[in-house]
């Protein structure tokens, strides 16, 4: 289903456009320009003579709306395309339902005030699942394409030790990076600093606001997803050298990540035969 996955590749583009312009609309401090009115703009559907900062909310609005047309054409092309099971029609489901979350919680963000220049420790924690919640849409509309291309071969974990539970390990990082990210990123908007030290000092001064000091986990959030990353990367079954892609066949990197892990490998060669005991990796 080429159709399909390229669709669903267009789809994805689609909502980081619209991550990035949410973005844009918290650095402006436009969050609060419809008001306290959801779905509606300060009570009007289409808001008249509007101000800068109504404007760009609205157009927040307006392109997630589109979003939520776009993924459920999605939806109810993948049900009556793939058979019940299939990994691209549980995926496609998945985005479904995260977008539905993501349009609550971005309700919820309008409707509670912890927009504009809400400073309250509410406002982050909403803030950090916003940003969660958007990596699993993503992922699930990325897997949504994928799956349709081609249905992936399953991945066994049995003889692998810890594989799963790095990955796991590995994925939840990566959320929690993010997540920790958001309230960096929140906390820099609403407390700008003009140096490193004065960002410091803040941070660690008695008065500090929760959001200053819930700063700090990000960076070690970021170390922690980088070294998981790393650690699924060694242990995770790769393919052999010889079927890499011509420039990457010789790279340190690849030679790493794609040895053997015993010399029972479908990969590798018999026991005694001349290429087992002249590796590649020599």
């Amino acid at each position: 289903m080429r159709a399909f996955a390229r669709y669903a590749w267009a789809v994805v583009g689609y909502h980081l456009a619209v991550v990035a312009w949410g973005a844009f609309v918290r650095v402006t401090g436009s969050g609060a320009g419809c008001g306290r009115s959801w779905p509606t703009c300060n009570g009007e559907v289409i808001p008249r003579s509007p101000e800068v900062r109504t404007a760009i909310e609205f157009v927040h609005r307006v392109t997630s709306a589109i979003a939520v047309g776009l993924v459920a054409v999605l939806v109810v092309w993948a049900v009556r395309s793939f058979p019940r099971g299939h990994a691209a029609r549980r995926a496609a489901w998945s985005a479904g339902a995260f977008l539905v979350a993501e349009a609550l919680i971005g309700a919820a963000l309008v409707l509670f005030g912890w927009v504009a220049g809400d400073v309250s420790a509410a406002r982050g924690w909403a803030v950090a699942i916003h940003l969660a919640n958007t990596f699993l849409l993503l992922a699930s509309l990325a897997l949504a394409a994928t799956f349709a291309e081609a249905e992936p071969r399953p991945l066994s974990i049995s003889g692998r030790g810890p594989l799963a539970a790095i990955l796991l390990l590995a994925l939840a990082a990566a959320v929690m990076a993010g997540a920790t990210g958001a309230i960096a990123a929140l906390g820099d908007t609403l407390y700008p600093a003009l140096s490193f030290a004065e960002g410091l000092e803040r941070e660690t001064s008695t008065g500090a606001s929760v959001l200053l000091r819930l700063r700090v986990l990000h960076p070690f959030a970021a170390l922690g997803s980088a070294i998981a990353s790393l650690a699924f990367a060694r242990v995770a079954p790769g393919p052999s050298p010889a079927s890499a892609p011509g420039r990457w066949r010789w790279w340190p990197w690849w030679r790493w990540r794609s040895r053997p892990e015993s010399s029972t490998s479908p990969c590798s060669p018999p026991p005694g035969s001349r290429s087992s005991t002249s590796s590649w990796r020599t």
